[in-house]
C-alpha cells in the first residue's frame, strides 16, 4: 500500500521506521546506504521529517542522530501523516466515496489537467496490480475487479490514515453500524475490544459503501452458512437496528443486504454461537461414524 506513496515520502517513512525501531545513533552514511540515497537526500528528509513532526525528539551529535520517543502512538502519527498529504491517495479517495463522477470534477478537486489524472491513475493501478485484483477506471469513474479485495485494501487504508476517533464516511453515521455490531457481540459473546470493535466499523461502512455504488460480492453457496445469517436475522433487536439503517441511511436491513455486510464471517467454518459450532461437531461425528456399505 505504502508503495502509492510519492519516492521522497516513501523514503522519509522509511528514515523513520528505522529511527523509530532501532533507537540508536545513525551516521548519515549509514542512513544513505539503508535508504539507498545519498547523503544530502538523508540532510534534507531529515529536515523536513523535523519540521513535519515538531512532537518527535531527535538527538544529533558526533555520533549521529536518533529519535527517543518510545509511544507506539508516535508512528501511528507518522503513518496518518505520509497517507493524508498523499496526492495518490487522496485522488483514490475521493473515486471511492464519489463514484460515478465525472473525471473533470477530479481535476478541479485536486487543481490537475486531464493528463495529469490519467498518468497518476495510471501509476495507481501499475501499484495495485502488484498485489490486488482490481483497477480505477475514469470512463466511466469507478472502482471494478475483485471485490473482496477492493474492500479489504479499503477498509485498511481507513484504518491507517484516519485516527481512532475520526470519522470522515459523510454518507453513514456509525451509530447504526454501532448498534448492528453491539447486537451481534450480545447474541454471539464474541470477544470485543475497542480496536477490534473500530476494525469492524470500517469494514462494515466500507462495504455499505460499494453496496450504495451496486456493487455486490459472489457468494458461494457451497461455504456459505446459511444458518449464521438466519440467527442474526432473528435476533431480538434485530428490527431495531433495521429501522436504523431504513431512517438514516435509506438502506433496507434484508438478509443480502446482511449477508453483504458479513460476508467474510458467514462461512460454515466460521461460527458466530457456540451452540451453532457444537451441533456442526456433532454432525460431523455421526456422519464419521457412518459405515458405507
Amino acid at each position: 500500500m505504502r508503495d502509492l506513496l510519492s519516492k521522497k515520502s516513501h523514503r522519509q517513512l522509511e528514515l523513520l521506521e528505522l529511527l523509530f525501531e532501532h533507537k540508536r545513533w545513525f551516521h548519515r552514511s549509514e542512513l544513505a546506504e539503508l535508504l539507498n540515497c545519498t547523503e544530502r537526500a538523508v540532510k534534507d528528509d531529515l529536515s523536513h521529517v523535523k519540521s513535519a513532526f515538531p512532537d518527535l525528539i531527535f538527538h544529533s551529535s558526533t555520533n549521529g542522530i536518533r529519535i527517543i520517543n518510545t509511544d507506539d502512538s508516535d508512528i501511528e502519527m507518522v503513518y496518518h501523516h505520509f497517507f493524508k498529504h498523499s496526492t495518490h491517495f487522496s485522488i483514490l479517495e475521493f473515486i471511492f466515496f464519489n463514484e460515478g463522477c465525472q473525471a473533470e470534477s477530479i481535476c478541479k478537486e485536486f487543481y490537475i489537467s486531464s493528463s495529469s489524472l490519467y498518468r497518476i491513475i495510471s501509476q495507481i493501478n501499475k501499484v495495485i496490480k502488484r498485489q490486488f485484483q482490481f483497477e480505477v477506471s475514469l470512463t466511466p469513474v469507478q472502482i471494478i475487479g475483485n471485490e473482496r479485495d477492493i474492500r479489504y485494501f479499503f477498509a485498511q487504508y481507513f484504518s491507517e490514515k484516519y485516527y481512532f476517533l475520526e470519522w470522515p464516511f459523510e454518507n453513514f453515521s456509525s451509530e447504526p453500524l454501532s448498534q448492528l455490531l453491539e447486537l451481534v457481540y450480545k447474541e454471539t459473546s464474541f470477544p470485543m475490544n475497542l480496536s477490534t470493535h473500530r476494525m469492524l466499523k470500517l469494514l462494515l461502512v466500507t462495504n455499505l459503501y460499494r453496496i450504495k455504488f451496486g456493487h455486490f460480492m459472489e457468494v458461494d453457496k457451497d461455504s456459505f452458512n446459511d444458518q449464521s445469517l438466519d440467527f442474526l436475522m432473528q435476533a431480538e433487536g434485530i428490527e431495531g437496528v433495521a429501522q436504523s439503517f431504513e431512517s438514516e441511511y435509506n438502506i433496507s436491513l434484508d438478509e443480502e443486504v446482511v449477508c453483504q455486510l458479513f460476508v467474510s464471517y458467514f462461512q460454515k467454518m466460521f461460527f458466530i454461537d457456540e451452540s451453532l459450532f457444537m451441533k456442526c461437531v456433532k454432525k460431523i461425528v455421526m456422519l464419521k461414524n457412518l459405515t458405507i456399505y
